[in-house]
């Protein structure tokens, strides 16, 4: 892999000037899907009549990176390239209007494809159709094009596999009786197989009025999954990365396989976690990107389009034509346009249909160019997945202690930098061993790690039932933080004694809720986020731990809520965690796909926390795990694949 950096992967027109093998090479997703197309065109080989095959994913999916690893293995797997030849047109067919364009560009084509192996077939297709080209608006055109195509296939001994992208459009812009031509070609002509792609699924292929209805096996794209999106992360990027590690990008970018290459390729050299602090930059170095889409817009389609850009979730089309300020029949209509492009996904049936940006990267684009407000809210969210999924730093993964004692030089005890999994006992003497040691020392820094491990044996206590020796460790900790000067310096960012308030509430709320003192809990969980310092990585992985605690612990999502509502400001950063509890209480709520997906995470810890709570109370598992997931070594976010 180490020199896979140096590799060009192309975003744009993936197998332009590449070999077949070097396709192969960097094929590393989609592969079920190559299976499902491969099985249809094994069946077509000897089939009397051909099923003709439609691949279905919006911009960015994959759908000519896919084509083109087709074209390869047809070239070269022996028992497709004894029978079937691929002829493969651009990505933008853009001269086909009537059915003679059609066989003019398949002889062009085909003349390209076979040149290396037969040059004399080649001439002679070429000249073929220089002569007939001048004579397209001749009806006989179209029959003399059409017989020196399917003559060549009988000559050469195989089926024409005709790739041709964006159907949809073609079919839109082509003469009206195209489409019915081209119906009775792939119906009575077993020569030729159609594999085309298209960004959705047009209104051609459904209705049983149009041309194109059942025509095709449907072959759709879905958003790469964790592992998919780790496996080209490091084709593309050369570095190797876990599957926490990949899962925000795999967020931001929505299992899009062209944004997460653009990613990827701004990362060759830097790490993850440079990577997650400077997205901002890279959303704003390909501006171009962006901004070339929006231009290939006509005008009242771009204003819909900006709408949806700006909702920044599944929003009805009353409400997208709200925010565009046109009528709804106009905004509908360009919505469905819109769908057609693959610039914007549809979600629903009738009155219930929600409409979103198909590229995600899109809306964190126009909000961060709109106004410093709404650039704070993609700036929230990826601070906040920079606290709740680990990217790169090993410090971060042992925790705000051992960071610390990295950060002032200290040599500590190893079990705080490495902490044995699911052992709470001994990771309590660990932190007996660190009070022990620092409680009384000179140094003002010293004394302040013992107030750390003293706060993180109090979690761990609680969380295994020893209620009583928490709050004990509660009221020593509330003692050392009364002998501390307000003026100490800060502490990973926060003012030390703010720091000791928010943490010695937190740990007497878990405890009160292991002891199913609720009530309490929630109050002293109210008085630890009024002292929570907000919008700082550490503090915010440590608050969607505790409420995964109290969560596993009993406590009621609502009465978490209502404490998240009565500070709307500190709640904006924590808007995943907040999400995480409203659908954990059944309440309906809309957001951001992106907020969506890591609340899905974040859910899966509340259940992972209650599942070990109720272990722990059955005396099955003594393990902590609150402890297990401050050291990021199990799941800090467990990945929430579709």
């Amino acid at each position: 892999m180490s020199d896979s950096a140096e590799r060009v992967i192309r975003k744009f027109n993936p197998g332009l000037l590449q070999s077949d093998q070097e396709i192969k090479e960097q094929f590393v997703v989609r592969s079920q899907e190559l299976g499902l197309v491969q099985e249809e065109l094994r069946a077509n080989i000897t089939a009397p009549s051909c099923q003709h095959i439609l691949v279905v994913g919006p911009r960015g999916s994959g759908k000519t990176m896919l084509l083109a690893r087709i074209a390869a293995e047809l070239r070269s797997h022996g028992e497709f390239a004894d029978a079937l030849l691929p002829v493969r047109f651009m990505e933008e067919s853009q001269e086909i209007f009537t059915l003679t364009d059609f066989w003019l560009e398949t002889m062009f084509h085909l003349a390209n494809e076979v040149d290396q192996h037969d040059a004399a077939m080649a001439r002679e297709l070429r000249e073929t159709r220089a002569a007939l080209a001048p004579r397209w608006r001749e009806q006989i055109a179209e029959a003399q094009a059409r017989a020196a195509v399917l003559d060549a296939a009988d000559r050469l001994g195989k089926r024409l596999v005709v790739i041709l992208e964006n159907l949809q459009s073609l079919c839109r812009d082509a003469h009206d009786e195209f489409g019915w031509q081209l119906r009775e070609v792939l119906q009575t002509e077993p020569q030729i197989i159609l594999l085309a792609s298209a960004t959705s699924r047009f209104r051609a292929l459904d209705d049983v009025g149009e041309p194109l209805f059942e025509m095709f096996r449907i072959v759709g794209l879905e958003p790469l999954d964790t592992e998919e999106s780790s496996r080209l992360w490091q084709i593309v990027s050369g570095k190797p990365a876990t599957l926490l590690e990949v899962r925000p990008l795999q967020i931001l970018t929505g299992g899009n396989p062209r944004l997460l290459v653009i990613v990827a390729e701004f990362a060759r050299h830097r790490s993850l976690r440079r990577l997650m602090s400077e997205l901002v930059t890279l959303i704003d170095e390909h501006t171009e990107y962006f901004r070339s889409h929006l231009e290939a817009l006509a005008k009242t389609e771009r204003r819909v389009y900006l709408a949806v850009t700006d909702l920044w979730q599944p929003s009805s089309a009353s409400e997208v034509a709200a925010r565009a300020r046109v009528d709804i029949r106009v905004a509908s209509t360009m919505l469905g346009r819109l769908v057609e492009r693959g610039a914007v996904i549809r979600q629903g049936r009738g009155r219930k249909r929600l409409y979103a940006v198909a590229e995600p990267l899109y809306s964190m684009y126009y909000k961060l160019r709109r106004e410093r407000d709404e650039a704070v809210v993609v700036e929230n969210l990826i601070r906040f997945m920079v606290a709740c999924y680990p990217v790169g730093d090993p410090r971060k993964l042992s925790g705000p202690l051992s960071a610390e004692a990295a950060a002032s030089g200290t040599r500590m005890s190893k079990g705080l930098a490495y902490r044995r999994p699911g052992d709470s006992e001994e990771e309590i003497r660990r932190y007996d061993a660190v009070i022990e040691r620092f409680e009384f020392a000179d140094s003002v820094d010293r004394r302040r790690h013992a107030a750390v491990a003293l706060s993180y044996r109090s979690m761990a206590q609680a969380e295994t039932g020893l209620v009583d020796e928490a709050l004990n460790s509660c009221r020593r900790l509330a003692d050392l933080a009364r002998s501390w000067a307000n003026d100490i310096e800060e502490f990973l960012g926060v003012p030390w004694v703010a720091w000791l308030k928010w943490r010695i509430a937190g740990a007497r709320a878990l405890a009160l809720a292991v002891r199913a003192e609720h009530g309490a809990s929630i109050r002293q969980f109210r008085a630890a986020y009024a002292a929570f310092p907000p919008n700082l990585e550490g503090t915010v992985s440590e608050m969607v731990r505790l409420v995964s605690a109290l969560i596993g612990a009993g406590v009621s999502p609502p009465d978490l809520l209502a404490v998240f509502a009565s500070d709307n400001e500190k709640s904006a950063g924590l808007r995943p965690l907040v999400v995480a509890l409203e659908g954990h209480a059944g309440n309906q709520f809309r957001a951001p796909r992106e907020i969506r997906e890591i609340a899905a995470d974040i859910r899966n810890r509340f259940i992972e926390a209650a599942e070990r709570m109720r272990a722990a109370r059955q005396g099955d598992n003594p393990g902590s795990f609150l402890a297990t997931h401050a050291r990021g070594q199990t799941t800090p976010l467990r990945c929430h694949n579709r």
